[in-house]
């Protein structure tokens, strides 16, 4: 059965692969210096960028860092306006 991830993960899966290109057509950044940063596969990266695989806390950190994104950002960035409307008191505060 395949795996069903959700519409906000595949956001993220997209915002990460942006992010990806840009720094390929910047600098000529490759599956393998990521794959090399995380760990994993060059075929693993390309899932993760794709959606067919969802990322792991630590390896979504990992891809911030090497993609110079601010983890929050992301976050934020891949919310729904619905999403943005049903935070939490404390999240409002920050």
């Amino acid at each position: 059965m395949p795996l069903c991830f959700s519409p906000r993960d595949q956001r993220i899966a997209a915002f990460l692969r942006r992010a990806y290109e840009t720094e390929k057509a910047a600098c000529g950044l490759t599956h393998e210096v990521l794959a090399a940063d995380c760990g994993v596969t060059c075929q693993q990266i390309a899932k993760y960028l794709s959606g067919a695989n969802r990322t792991t806390t630590s390896i979504f950190f990992i891809l911030c860092q090497t993609l110079y994104l601010d983890p929050t950002a992301v976050e934020r960035a891949t919310r729904t306006e619905d999403e943005r409307a049903t935070r939490s008191p404390q999240e409002k505060n920050v």
